[in-house]
């Protein structure tokens, strides 16, 4: 409903530019995804960015196909990448993975690499000093 208001009777934002998902995971921010759309509206020459907060639990989101077209190779790709869902989305099926590799989501973020993250921020600990 939003996209459509924006579309038709906001600031006329016909253009979607892309859609992309967001692990937040080592961040402390909730929900750990969100799915964000950049939309552009030429007769105001203005961009806006939509962020649709998703739920680790369940994530599911409706498909603004049916409000930008353009979003159809857009929603696939976060579907492969994030595993994200758009509900109503037509072809929801592998985009850029191997059917072999559907549970495969390259773009998620682990544990482990986020700890390891965590410890290149740390500082250096303090050089023992010897024989003063």
């Amino acid at each position: 409903r939003v996209g459509r208001v924006l579309r038709d009777v906001a600031d006329k934002f016909v253009h979607l530019s892309s859609v992309c998902g967001v692990d937040y995971l080592g961040l402390g921010l909730e929900p750990r995804y969100a799915v964000v759309y950049h939309l552009y509206s030429p007769s105001m020459k203005r961009r806006l960015t939509l962020k649709v907060p998703v739920e680790e639990s369940d994530p599911l989101v409706p498909s603004m196909i049916e409000v930008w077209p353009t979003a159809n190779w857009h929603e696939r790709e976060t579907k492969d990448m994030f595993g994200i869902n758009f509900s109503g989305h037509p072809y929801l099926e592998p985009l850029l993975l191997p059917e072999e590799n559907a549970d495969l989501k390259p773009l998620l973020k682990k544990e482990a690499a986020v700890k390891s993250r965590e410890n290149l921020r740390s500082p250096p600990p303090e050089p023992e000093q010897v024989g003063v």
